[in-house]
């Protein structure tokens, strides 16, 4: 039932994020690009029109020295999707290996709320992580 869900988008993820740069979005700002996987690099993707559609939203939620705090949405669901769709827009995610500058700090995304269906009372449902548990700005 919550495959079904995923496939007919019924599932509301969001997601915060540091990224590199500072990002002055504070309405909702959409990313509408195909993402393909690299031909060159077979754990990487790239914006790509041969790709698969993929739709990413995000605001700016506040900025610290050169660093934005943002919030995302996906309406699509792709791999390595949020961190593409950043990169692509020349703001990555703070210490990502991949699309971004390598450090020894973690991935500075965090999936942190989701709106569903119980699949079983049919209740709509709110999952969100404790304000105390949410990804902080890094210095």
């Amino acid at each position: 039932m919550l495959d079904q869900q995923l496939k007919k988008k019924d599932i509301q993820r969001f997601y915060l994020a540091q990224v590199e740069g500072h990002l002055s979005s504070p309405d909702w700002t959409k990313i509408h690009t195909s993402i393909a996987r690299d031909r060159h690099h077979s754990n990487q993707y790239r914006v790509h029109t041969s790709g698969k559609e993929a739709i990413t939203y995000y605001r700016t939620l506040r900025q610290q020295k050169n660093t934005s705090f943002v919030e995302c949405y996906l309406e699509t669901g792709r791999t390595h999707q949020i961190r593409v769709h950043l990169a692509s827009i020349q703001h990555p995610i703070c210490h990502d290996p991949i699309y971004g500058k390598k450090d020894s700090s973690p991935l500075a995304l965090q999936a942190y709320k989701m709106i569903l269906t119980h699949p079983l009372t049919q209740e709509r449902l709110l999952v969100e992580l404790p304000k105390e548990d949410l990804l902080t700005f890094r210095s």
